[in-house]
């Protein structure tokens, strides 16, 4: 085993189990406004590992790179295989992210509203909110707190993890974006998560080893109803159109989106536009693989950021800069990388 990394399995209260010097098959993601993943596999009879250390549900998985902590979250998942030519335990942690998957904002007899307020501060508070529960405290804190800018909600029954990417910039126009990091701090950021980095290049036939691309019409769409809360008559909707340039150049092309729990016409406006800003045209995603050990190295990108891309061949000609929406790393057993890229949140 190469020394670069080492997987660490902890207890809730930060206690290191075990170092997981036996792991093979080891990987780490990081999404934008998204859980990551880890896992790996070890061997069933692997001493280092003791009854309950792979508690599901409790114990975390803390990654560190060269010492530094680049990935954390909690075991979720495991598998047993054995056979006559392999045995294995394979297991997956969630970011910590996840966690806010599983609690609910707001009541029928009880919803929570928001009325003018600041997006981070709706995002901050909910998740404060939560954790103040009886025995609800996942540990999370609050990190950076930028301003943003105003809105309105209304929950009632809503999953956290789902009041917080309808926030986002994944979802809605003018959004924000948001992490749990390795140390469980809540990071909001406002306009955007990332930055234009003119020096991190990446360039097919020099530190691309692989690269893919789709054009996709599939999805286009010109006109987009979005349904708000309420039934029949009742119901809050709002239609959001692109230029007509766009209408008469392809011809209508409509869509609905449904948010049975938003009741202000604004939010919904916010959704239709994000759908339309990101269909009006052909959709352009690609993504490329990268190695550890070329340059920019690992570390000198992070999801939200955006370098640049070029890829000259043939009739392809790419020389532009894209936004990282995640960043996928598979380690060997001596340390190598092999990094993904992913330049959409689709």
């Amino acid at each position: 085993m190469g020394g670069l990394y080492e997987f660490i399995i902890k207890d809730k209260a930060g206690n290191a189990l075990s170092s997981l010097t036996g792991a093979r098959r080891r990987s780490f993601a990081t999404y934008l406004n998204k859980p990551g993943e880890a896992h790996f596999t070890i061997s069933a009879r692997d001493n280092l590992i003791t009854g309950g250390m792979l508690l599901l549900g409790y114990n975390e998985l803390y990654i560190y790179r060269a010492g530094v902590l680049v990935w954390g979250g909690e075991l979720v998942y495991s598998r047993l295989d054995l056979s006559n030519d392999m045995e294995q335990v394979e297991v997956t942690a969630k970011g910590f992210l996840d966690l806010l998957s599983k609690r609910i904002v707001g009541t029928a007899a009880s919803p929570r509203i928001f009325t003018n307020t600041d997006l981070v501060t709706i995002a901050q508070t909910i998740i404060t909110e939560s954790q103040a529960l009886t025995n609800g405290d996942f540990g999370i804190t609050m990190g950076t707190t930028p301003v943003s800018r105003n809105g309105d909600r209304t929950y009632s029954y809503k999953p956290l993890r789902e009041a917080l990417d309808e926030l986002s910039n994944n979802n809605i126009q003018d959004g924000i974006d948001f992490e749990v990091t390795a140390d469980k701090k809540f990071n909001s950021y406002y306009p955007a998560k990332g930055q234009q980095l003119p020096g991190v290049v990446f360039e097919y036939g020099v530190n691309i080893e692989s690269f893919w691309q789709t054009l996709d019409a599939t999805q286009m769409v010109n006109e987009v109803i979005v349904l708000g809360s309420g039934e029949g008559s009742s119901m809050v909707t709002r239609t959001r159109d692109t230029s007509a340039y766009l209408q008469s150049t392809y011809k209508l092309r409509q869509s609905v989106l449904s948010y049975k729990d938003v009741v202000e016409e604004d939010t919904l406006d916010d959704h239709g536009d994000k759908e339309l800003a990101q269909k009006s045209a052909q959709q352009q995603i690609i993504g490329l693989k990268t190695k550890g050990n070329l340059q920019p190295t690992l570390g000198s990108y992070a999801v939200g950021d955006s370098p640049r891309v070029i890829v000259k061949y043939g009739f392809t000609a790419i020389d532009d800069f894209f936004r990282l929406y995640g960043i996928e790393t598979a380690i060997s057993d001596e340390d190598d990388e092999d990094i993904n890229l992913l330049f959409s949140n689709i």
